[in-house]
């Protein structure tokens, strides 16, 4: 039951990290395509 619980206990921030990693890495690519300014501004939007 330990080894259950110290695993569970190393899984979630694991997860919240990879999560929060994939969304920072999303956000970024919106922030360069909108630095780049134009006609990227539509294309983001499109999707």
């Amino acid at each position: 039951m330990f080894a259950m619980g110290s695993m569970s206990g190393v899984m979630l921030p694991v997860m919240i990290l990879s999560i929060g990693y994939l969304i920072l890495r999303q956000a970024l690519q919106v922030i360069i395509l909108l630095a780049r300014g134009g006609d990227t501004n539509a294309v983001v939007l499109r999707h």
